[in-house]
Order: C-alpha cells, then sequence, then structure tokens
C-alpha cells in the first residue's frame, strides 16, 4: 500500500489542534534557605536561567549590576544570558549564598578557513560593549582580538595554524564593571 502525504490544510489543522509545548529555561536553579542548587550552571548563548523561589526572602543579584530578580516571596523569574561571560551573584538578603552562570563563546568552521566566533546572540545594546581575547597553545599571555567592540561575532582566521583558545566578558559601559572571563572555547 502506497503512503499518501496529507494535504497542506490538513498538516496545518492538525498542528493548530496539537498543544503547544510550554517555553522552558534551559536551566534552573532552586532558590531556598539552604541557597542556591545548582550554585553553578553552565549555558549555551542565548539560554536562559529560571530561578525557582521555593521560600521566600531571596534574590539572585548580580555581583556588578547584569541583573537582579528583586527579593521574591515564591514563583520564578527567568533572567536571559545573551553574552558570553561569568556572572557572579548573590542574595541581597544573604550575601554569603553566592551562584555563577558561566557562558561560553562558540565558534563554526568557515569554508575558507578559520573560523566565525560568537561572544553574543546579539550587538550589544547602549549599556555594554565586550572584549574577546584568543591565545595560541603555548603563548605565555593572551592578546586582543576585540576590545570595547559591539559587535556580537567576528571572523578569525589566524595565520598561524594550530590549537588556540578564546574567552570573552562583557562590560557595562557606565560603570566599567565587567562579567568576569568566560569559560575558555578551544579551537583546532
Amino acid at each position: 500500500m502506497r503512503a499518501r502525504a496529507l494535504p497542506a490544510a490538513a498538516v496545518l489543522a492538525l498542528a493548530l489542534a496539537l498543544p503547544s509545548p510550554a517555553v522552558a529555561a534551559d536551566r534552573v536553579v532552586t532558590v531556598s534557605d539552604a541557597g542556591y542548587s545548582p550554585d553553578v550552571v553552565r549555558l549555551t548563548l542565548g539560554s536562559r536561567v529560571e530561578f525557582t523561589f521555593v521560600d521566600p526572602g531571596h534574590s539572585a543579584t548580580s555581583d556588578v549590576g547584569f541583573f537582579d530578580t528583586g527579593v521574591q516571596t515564591g514563583g520564578l523569574e527567568r533572567e536571559w544570558f545573551w553574552a558570553s561571560g561569568s556572572y557572579r551573584y548573590h542574595c541581597t538578603a544573604h550575601p554569603s549564598t553566592t551562584g555563577r552562570v558561566r557562558v561560553p563563546p562558540r565558534a563554526t568552521e568557515e569554508t575558507d578557513g578559520g573560523w566565525l566566533l560568537w561572544w553574543a546572540d546579539a550587538d550589544a545594546p547602549d549599556t555594554t560593549t565586550y572584549d574577546v581575547q584568543v591565545r595560541r597553545r603555548g603563548a605565555d599571555a593572551w592578546r586582543d582580538l576585540r576590545s570595547d567592540t559591539t559587535d556580537a561575532s567576528a571572523s578569525f582566521d589566524p595565520a598561524r595554524r594550530g590549537p588556540w583558545k578564546v574567552r570573552a566578558r562583557a562590560v557595562l559601559t557606565a560603570s566599567g564593571a565587567t562579567s568576569g572571563w568566560s569559560p575558555v572555547l578551544r579551537l583546532s
């Protein structure tokens, strides 16, 4: 028996009749009297953390001003991490309760050699710039690939082939505060 394709109108009607999946955070951090669980999460660019408050009187507040859920009585707050970096945070009511969100850059290999590096999901808003550094294996120091840039990505085609490392951070332009360097992305 030959299978027949459904008409497009039937496929559309079927799709509309099915319940749509709920939008979920990429990572959930439970906030309670015991602290943050987990206290360190690693995300991909453009992912969110859903802070779920199970006990009242807590917050998730960036140490340097990137985000602040405010003190919550329960429920949840979502924070979007659109730029590479290491984002430390704390509870304003309990400063010894700390956590961290780590967001590495990503890369795609280009057909003519080199890589297209992404350190953010979009060009920077007016309040933010990015610093991006690279280091060849065996080198003693990191070198700037981009500094104080508002671009979200760039091509990287080093004259010397071999393993390279990339890291990035977000910078708040008003205060100069930084997210902290991202986890290292390794290229080879």
